[in-house]
């Protein structure tokens, strides 16, 4: 099988613009980490290590070349060869995938390296070259020279970026998008000193993020799912400004690098933390370390896997969190109280307010809550309905029939006396409403300022209504017997409905133009006036 690099790196998922851009820096200063870590060992490479990212632009302000320089162990022969093989397996043990330089080709043009190394005890090589890895001598014009104990390190140079991923970055960007990738290795004391300069004031990353990141607890968990094994799980709180995609998530991490993030803001209200921080949560271990891709974007994992990982990190998180929860809980509950005060009918949806709270999701807000009590009324009834259809349609006369229809009666004479209760509150505040309104417009108490207002709570002034016309008024705050009749008015001359003479206005009259008499009784006409 032959091999087309030039394929290789067109179908690198690297997305375009600033993505593509720090995914070049993501993959120097990796490299990086890993030379350092091989020549100061374990246990002091995170103490003795610096890495210092650089990015310099032209007079008219675009981005001129990305410079991430290390004191790591160099490209001596063994690592130069493995720099110029493609899907080399030299790193493989530490999470290297050999294909971090073509993600430099695919954004750049211009590739030039310097590195230098030592060789025996007591000498030093310098090596230079440019990088083209679409060239089948991808070392083009290398050159070898004497080299200095002190300059023993590696410097990758990327410049001319292709017009398609060029964006503009700053140090608070850069330093933001460095925190949240490499954030699991400062976490673990992973992480190398990291530098970012722009601009004539270098910024320590390390000691950026210290200041304003708290680990709080880790812990270690076990899945027996698929072989998934141990992940460790960090908790930490950090201030919110350091990364969008940072605060208030779940990071699933491999090879020391964050590779998805899951929000969990909304789910848990993460935003009225009572501290003021952004919670993290810092997900890792070997079988993510091993199923991660080649570019470090995703997970070749089952969606079964993933997603019992992402189980497991929510449990997680929602015990690290439960003192938050707990106060959330207590503002759900008198939500609930209050809609069950204020809408008894849907006490049909709650048997037990705590239990029914434990069951909703922590960051539920009051409209939710409503919409969910509301949606549990409205099956309820259309449960109610269809049983009454299928008993209407059920012609047996069979005992167990007589059970269902005495049960379906007790159902159904509950919910009315919930409905009713309602209708009792509703009423109550209409009239508190209109109370309120009972003031005098002047010192000698003769006359009330909102009268008018108060009267059309009760009927529109200056109308002649029927009782089809139910939507207009609220005459069943005075007598619900009122709302039937089957023609009444509003402030209107006794004149305008036939009592020829009569200029009188009563503020509401009622009349049964049916021998005046109130259909299906002996009541007879009845006229009601002076309600303001």
């Amino acid at each position: 099988m032959k091999f087309d690099i030039n394929g290789r790196i067109d179908n690198l998922r690297v997305p375009s613009n600033r993505t593509g851009l720090s995914y070049s820096i993501y993959e120097a200063v990796s490299n990086a980490v890993h030379a350092i870590e091989e020549r100061f060992g374990m246990s002091e490479f995170a103490k003795r290590g610096v890495i210092t990212v650089s990015i310099d632009f032209d007079k008219d302000k675009n981005l001129k070349h990305v410079a991430v320089s290390d004191n790591g162990v160099g490209l001596n022969e063994k690592h130069l060869k493995s720099f110029e093989t493609c899907d080399t397996r030299e790193k493989e043990n530490i999470g290297g995938r050999g294909v971090g330089r073509l993600i430099w080709a695919k954004v750049f043009r211009e590739i030039v390296v310097r590195s230098t190394y030592e060789v025996g005890l007591d000498r030093c090589e310098e090596v230079r070259f440019s990088f083209n890895p679409r060239l089948e001598d991808s070392l083009v014009d290398i050159k070898r020279l004497p080299g200095k104990v002190e300059d023993v390190g590696t410097q990758i140079v990327l410049g001319a970026i292709r017009p398609d991923q060029n964006a503009a970055i700053g140090k608070g960007p850069l330093t933001r998008l460095l925190c949240h990738h490499f954030f699991p290795m400062f976490i673990a004391g992973g992480m190398p000193k990291l530098v970012a300069a722009i601009g004539p004031a270098p910024r320590d990353i390390g000691a950026y993020l210290a200041e304003r990141v708290e680990k709080k607890h880790e812990q270690k968990q076990t899945l027996d799912f698929n072989g998934i094994g141990e992940l460790e799980i960090t908790h930490v709180y950090a201030e919110k400004n350091i990364s969008q995609g940072f605060s208030n998530a779940i990071l699933l991490a491999a090879q020391g690098r964050v590779v998805e993030t899951i929000e969990i803001g909304q789910k848990f209200a993460l935003s009225g933390l009572e501290n003021g921080k952004a919670y993290v949560c810092v997900v890792r271990g070997k079988f993510l370390d091993a199923n991660v891709d080649q570019e470090r974007t995703s997970f070749k994992a089952s969606q079964a896997e993933l997603s019992a990982i992402h189980e497991a990190a929510l449990e997680a998180a929602e015990a690290f969190l439960e003192p938050h929860i707990k106060t959330l809980r207590k503002g759900q509950k008198r939500i609930v109280v209050d809609l069950l005060q204020e809408h008894p009918q849907l006490a049909v949806s709650v048997d037990d307010i705590d239990a029914y709270v434990e069951k909703l999701t922590p960051g539920m807000s009051d409209e939710d809550i409503g919409k969910s009590l509301f949606t549990v009324l409205y099956r309820h009834e259309k449960k109610v309905k269809a049983d009454i259809t299928s008993i209407s349609a059920d012609a047996s006369a069979s005992e167990g029939r007589q059970g269902q229809i005495d049960k379906l009666v007790q159902k159904v004479s509950e919910d009315a006396k919930r409905r009713l209760a309602e209708y009792t509150i509703k009423r109550h505040q209409i009239i508190q409403l209109a109370r309120s309104l009972l003031r005098y417009s002047d010192e000698e108490k003769k006359s009330y300022h909102w009268e008018k207002t108060l009267h059309e709570i009760i009927c529109p002034m200056g109308k002649m209504l029927s009782s089809k016309d139910y939507d207009d008024h609220n005459l069943w705050l005075v007598d619900d017997l009122l709302s039937y009749y089957s023609f009444f008015a509003s402030d209107k001359a006794m004149s305008a409905f036939g009592v020829d003479g009569e200029r009188k206005e009563p503020d509401l009259i009622f009349l049964n133009p049916y021998g005046f008499r109130r259909e299906g009784t002996n009541d007879r006409e009845r006229t009601v006036s002076c309600f303001c």
